[in-house]
């Protein structure tokens, strides 16, 4: 008998059977006015279902007048750009005809200062002709007339060249002014367009941010009724959606219960409060995580469940205590054990044997 072994437990502060995943709150993103809602306490929810929708009426009203006007400025954009391509096409068209015209003109005046330079040559043969009484006075006059009206002639061709260039370039400034006015207007048209969609987007995202889906899939809970005309503030919680997957049992102990005594491994059980287990039994688990810093007051367990009690429904949210076994001692060190208990101050619950727990005792 003093070699036979018992099994002492630790028994948590509280524990809560939860999702594998945190649950999710739902909340209203802004303040408005509910048009419409579909939430009922355990109805499954898939990610992206539409939750309630707060009124968004005013936004939706301004988001289409923008979109007509959006239609009205990229059509005129459309005939900007088409008008800008057919005076560029027109600009580089009227410049080959002004290098054409300018080349022309100085065709022509080359051959009147060739012209010139030849009545000038015949004009001083006809003078040393007259010298030697070999041409009359009279064809001396009339050569010398030629002169003039060839120079003349050069003159007039030498200006319709500077002519025809200053003209031309006068034209081609006139056009690129043109076209950089169409640009300035397609770049203006262009800027406010940009800032119209950017309003449109953003109206479109006020539009979608009143309408309030479910991030997860899940079951919902702790939902608040909610009915048209409800009026709520930023950051109502109207509902929680509990994420569907596995289940854990999460269980706080006393520190000096858990630190160095709960590991990886250990078998546990979980009292649920609701049905008691000397009629309903108890859900069996085994440790998953133990940690080793408090927090207010206690340290986190994790525990999954390796046997399922077809009498206790597994669901998120269930309460009770959480019994681990931590160790293996005889008799005498489960009485010496206890005397040190008595004996210390009182910090934690104290271990627990056989005597204390007939339904799951060691051997």
């Amino acid at each position: 008998m003093v070699l036979a072994k018992t099994t002492l437990y630790v028994v948590s502060a509280s524990s809560r059977v939860e999702t594998s995943s945190n649950p999710i709150p739902v909340q209203a993103p802004v303040a408005g006015v509910v048009v419409a809602a579909s939430l009922s306490l355990g109805r499954s929810v898939s990610q992206g279902e539409v939750l309630f929708v707060l009124d968004a009426q005013s936004f939706e009203l301004q988001r289409r007048e923008l979109e007509a006007r959006l239609v009205g400025d990229r059509a005129k954009l459309a005939s900007l750009v088409e008008q800008v391509a057919a005076e560029e096409l027109a600009r580089d068209a009227q410049s080959v005809d002004v290098s054409r015209g300018v080349a022309a003109a100085r065709a022509r005046s080359a051959v009147a200062q060739a012209a010139h330079a030849g009545k000038r040559s015949e004009d001083e043969v006809v003078g040393k002709l007259a010298e030697q009484a070999l041409a009359s006075k009279l064809d001396k006059l009339r050569s010398a007339s030629e002169v003039q009206q060839t120079s003349a002639q050069a003159a007039a061709s030498a200006a319709e060249v500077s002519l025809q260039a200053s003209s031309g370039t006068t034209a081609l400034r006139d056009r690129d002014a043109r076209i950089a006015s169409l640009r300035h207007q397609q770049t203006s048209l262009e800027a406010e367009i940009r800032v119209d969609e950017a309003k449109v987007a953003e109206l479109a995202y006020e539009v979608e941010r009143r309408t309030v889906r479910a991030t997860v899939t899940g079951t919902l809970a702790d939902v608040v009724p909610l009915a048209a005309g409800s009026t709520l503030d930023p950051g109502a919680k109207v509902a929680t959606i509990v994420p569907a997957g596995s289940l854990r049992i999460v269980a706080r102990f006393a520190p000096d219960d858990a630190v160095g005594l709960v590991t990886k491994g250990q078998r546990a059980e979980m009292r649920v409060t609701s049905r008691p287990w000397t009629q309903f039994g108890t859900l069996h688990g085994r440790v998953l995580s133990a940690g080793s810093e408090p927090r207010d007051g206690t340290v986190r367990v994790e525990l999954e469940v390796v046997e399922e009690n077809p009498r206790i429904p597994l669901v998120n949210g269930i309460t009770g205590d959480v019994e681990v076994a931590v160790a293996e001692v005889s008799p005498l060190e489960f009485l010496l054990r206890q005397a040190g208990q008595k004996l210390a101050p009182a910090k934690s619950a104290p271990m627990r044997g056989p005597a204390d727990l007939p339904s799951i005792a060691g051997p």
